[in-house]
């Protein structure tokens, strides 16, 4: 699946996800709206858990859980840092 955002009427492709990955933590999380879409490539199947069933689930679940959405939510920022580092290096720019 590819993520995107709408910037000035034109889609912006901010991360491809393979089988496996998740996305939309952060808004399961928070409660907060959803800041980027998500569009199928090919043919998908997804699940889709709300809130309401993390009260269902059995205290390892929800352990498991968190662990794999803090481990995913560190590696993209690990990525999204280095790629920061090389379009500044790229641009000639520091900080």
């Amino acid at each position: 699946v590819a993520v995107v955002k709408e910037r000035d009427g034109n889609s912006v492709l901010l991360a491809n996800f393979n089988a496996g990955q998740f996305f939309g933590e952060v808004s399961f999380l928070t409660g907060r709206p959803r800041t980027a879409s998500v569009i199928t490539l090919e043919k998908t199947i997804t699940l889709k858990i709300g809130r309401e069933a993390l009260v269902h689930l059995g205290v390892d679940v929800r352990e498991m859980l968190k662990d794999q959405v803090i481990s995913n939510l560190l590696f993209r920022l690990d990525s999204n840092n280095a790629a920061i580092g090389h379009y500044r290096s790229f641009l000639g720019t520091s900080s």
